[in-house]
């Protein structure tokens, strides 16, 4: 049966404690981030802020940005009880990439739970039990005076966008048995045994021959403390390795649709006065990388002046023989849309290349060329076909409403100036489903 205790002595709502499995769960820990570029310097501040605010017990949270949830055995703590904070703070990240989150739910004993994060980092006073009322009042507060990434909170709440867990989904098991981890438990922060002795000299000589029998399995504990720190370094950097995939996945919801695109380039187009001012030839002009760049070369007779006057904010070369023009793009955030088929969009794009007989590549992710019926080389939910036109008279805005659809993005589009004639060639990917 889930009992609740108040440690005593204890200020606003201080520890408490519920029993879930034959486990104590302690809510209302103080809890800080550990600053140290290493697990050993992240050690060395938590003993220092033991000592600085009187703390014996403390749980260590690695995983994100690194934590500890401080605690006294004065106030009624003991060692082996488990941080309810560390597990739900664990359990939310893994299941739904959660860093920033309000979670509000209740536990055994007719208790409330209450648990805030921000940024990785569990709030000092964001680990706390109360009645219903104490619980919903604290999370309105909360949700009044910033933005949340997620809110977590039972449904009779009426929070728009809330989420409703149950205490026991969090949980993670082993077969059928809830697995409660050994790094939720708190632990004491320094030995006892050894401020006895510091502060009682005459039991130096006593204790020396324990210390001798007890030194190699200290040691032992040390080297073995230090490679879990190491490993849990380890389990970090490989977390936030796949946090950064899961960000660079799915390109195309920050990229612009392929005729915004166009239609930016067109704009900025539209800001240069003259392609042909006097005695200056035009060489390229390139919409690429959120900018348009003109660029053109002197004429025999030509001179800067003459550029200057027409186009002022020209970039002129050092030997005086050339000239850029650099113009921002105004690009529209990106979108979602739902992905064609591969085959269905390859064929697409072959049909359209033969029908209006336009000089159309397409490549793979691999960079080998695309063909049907080969087998899909991505594992992904979704691949990337590279395609470029090249070297057309017709201008973009003529034929990309027949090749533009879902999923279709332009990288670059080029206009070459080569003996009186005006080509261009436009770039970009087009996504697709496997």
């Amino acid at each position: 049966m889930a009992t609740e205790r108040t440690a005593p002595g204890l200020t606003g709502a201080g520890f408490q404690t519920f029993e879930f499995g034959r486990r104590t769960f302690v809510s209302g820990l103080f809890w800080q981030p550990l600053p140290g570029a290493t697990a050993r310097l992240r050690m060395v501040e938590l003993q220092k802020m033991a000592e600085e605010q009187g703390f014996d017990l403390a749980v260590l949270r690695t995983s994100g940005i690194p934590q500890a949830g401080f605690g006294t055995q004065l106030d009624g703590l003991k060692p082996g009880m488990l941080s309810v904070a560390a597990m739900i703070s664990k359990s939310l990240e893994v299941a739904n990439r959660d860093r920033s989150f309000l979670c509000a739910m209740e536990v055994p004993g007719k208790k409330w739970l209450y648990v805030a994060q921000r940024e990785g980092v569990l709030l000092h006073d964001g680990d706390l039990l109360g009645s219903e009322d104490f619980i919903r009042s604290r999370m309105m507060t909360d949700l009044s005076l910033a933005d949340w990434q997620t809110v977590f909170a039972p449904a009779q709440w009426g929070i728009p966008h809330g989420i409703e867990r149950q205490f026991e989904e969090l949980l993670p098991k082993k077969g059928d048995k809830y697995s409660f981890k050994k790094w939720w438990e708190i632990r004491l922060i320094r030995n006892i045994w050894l401020d006895l002795i510091r502060n009682n000299p005459k039991l130096h000589a006593l204790l020396i021959a324990l210390a001798l029998i007890f030194g190699g399995y200290q040691l032992w504990e040390h080297y073995r403390a230090t490679k879990e720190l190491e490993a849990l370094e380890r389990k970090e950097a490989a977390e936030q390795a796949a946090r950064e995939l899961a960000a660079a996945e799915q390109p195309w919801k920050k990229q612009p649709p392929a005729a915004q695109f166009l239609a930016a380039c067109n704009t900025a187009l539209g800001q240069v006065k003259t392609f042909w001012p006097g005695n200056w030839t035009p060489s390229t002009s390139v919409c690429a990388e959120g900018k348009l760049t003109m660029s053109w070369s002197r004429q025999e007779t030509g001179r800067i002046e003459h550029l200057l006057a027409l186009q002022p904010d020209a970039e002129i070369s050092p030997d005086g023989n050339r000239a850029t023009l650099t113009i921002p793009l105004e690009l529209p955030p990106g979108t979602n849309e739902v992905l064609p088929k591969a085959r269905e969009k390859l064929l697409d794009m072959l049909d359209f290349s033969q029908r209006y007989g336009i000089g159309l590549s397409v490549s793979d992710t691999t960079g080998k060329s695309a063909v049907l019926g080969q087998p899909n080389l991505s594992d992904g939910s979704w691949k990337t076909l590279e395609w470029t036109i090249g070297d057309m008279l017709l201008a973009p805005d003529t034929i990309l409403p027949v090749l533009d659809g879902p999923g279709l993005r332009i990288s670059k589009i080029t206009l070459t100036f080569s003996e009186g004639m005006m080509k261009w060639t436009m770039e970009g990917m087009q996504y697709v489903q496997p």
